[in-house]
């Protein structure tokens, strides 16, 4: 079993949060697991865009990504940023997204390759190299989920019992 500490970064200005993940990078290293929280930010999208590439500049490279309602250039970037192939041609993310989503409709974005429209955006943009392009187009954006209930964001509105709902809307999708 692999556990893990997650930094949570919402609310908190850019300062606060490069200062946090400076000090756990380094009393932490790639000794221990741990993961950083990337915010979906609707009303400041730079926010999120910031907060993802800090968390690229600095090596980090799991985020739990949470208050999605769909997927957005930040945490696709994030996740494909780095992707390659290996010696024998296998697709390689070395960052892992693991989605905190209160939804089976959001999971199901997570739990498949991101779309193809808003790959070619991040490419246009100069995001991701057509080589991270190509294998976006075969892995999921998550490596997995967490299912939470309502915690009273706008993401959620949903009962504790939700995981049934989860497990019955999202059969056909399987992990790595």
């Amino acid at each position: 079993m692999v556990e893990f500490g997650f930094f949570g970064a919402g609310g908190l200005p850019m300062e606060a949060v490069r200062a946090g993940v400076l000090r756990i990078r380094e009393a932490l290293g790639d000794e221990y697991a741990h993961g950083f929280n990337l915010l979906h930010n609707p009303v400041e999208p730079a926010v999120e865009e910031a907060t993802g590439d800090l968390y690229l500049e600095q090596g980090c490279d799991v985020v739990s990504a949470s208050a999605y309602m769909g997927l957005t250039p930040a945490v696709v970037r994030f996740r494909y940023t780095g992707a390659y192939r290996d010696e024998r041609g296998g697709a390689v993310c070395p960052n892992m997204v693991l989605a905190k989503v209160s939804r089976p409709e959001v999971a199901a974005h997570f739990l498949s390759p991101p779309p193809e429209k808003l790959i070619a955006e991040i490419v246009a943009q100069g995001g991701l190299s057509p080589e991270e392009a190509e294998i976006a187009k075969e892995i999921p954006v998550a490596e997995g989920i967490t299912c939470e209930a309502d915690s009273g964001g706008h993401t959620d509105h949903r009962p504790l019992s939700i995981f049934p709902a989860f497990q019955n809307s999202l059969t056909g999708f399987s992990s790595r």
